[in-house]
């Protein structure tokens, strides 16, 4: 729940990691939020680094010890054969309605978006940590920011 609510990514995103895509030892720890044959990303642009904050970080190494011995992260929902995505959606959609918490798991995407804009992180910043397509043209040129700079901004919006 807490990767969901403080990287913006989407739960496809999340539930299908592999944990050569968690890199916790990073001087930045972060995910690399890529495409692998059990589980598609949706646009080209979704390709990405996100850093982790604390919280996040702790939430990763604790399903990565839960999940130790297996290539996935969550291997309830991911396996060679694929991402269950919907099914993880399913199950927490549940647990938060059991809790009576509104939002969807999706819902914690859009929310992570109206956190940054609180923050007032540049545009640039917010596509490139929730995988958006780049709105300006001059955005599209250079390496982008530095998980540095993209952690300080992720780090504004959860206080």
């Amino acid at each position: 729940m807490v990767l969901l609510a403080e990287t913006g990514a989407r739960l496809a995103e999340i539930v299908g990691l592999r944990r050569v895509d968690c890199y916790v030892e990073a001087s930045t720890p972060y995910i690399h939020i890529i495409a692998h044959a059990s589980r598609s990303i949706k646009t080209a642009h979704s390709e990405r680094k996100v850093p982790l904050t604390p919280r996040a970080l702790q939430g990763l190494q604790r399903a990565l010890k839960l999940s130790e011995g297996d290539a996935y992260v969550f291997p309830r929902y991911t396996s060679d054969e694929g991402c269950k995505a919907t099914h993880a959606s399913n199950t927490l959609n549940d647990w938060l309605k059991s809790r009576k918490i509104a939002p969807t798991a999706h819902g914690m995407r859009h929310g992570m978006r109206d956190l940054l804009r609180a923050a007032e992180a540049p545009q640039d910043i917010v596509e490139q940590l929730q995988g958006w397509g780049k709105v300006s043209q001059s955005s599209k040129y250079g390496a982008g920011h530095s998980l540095e700079t993209l952690l300080r901004w992720l780090s504004k919006a959860v206080v």
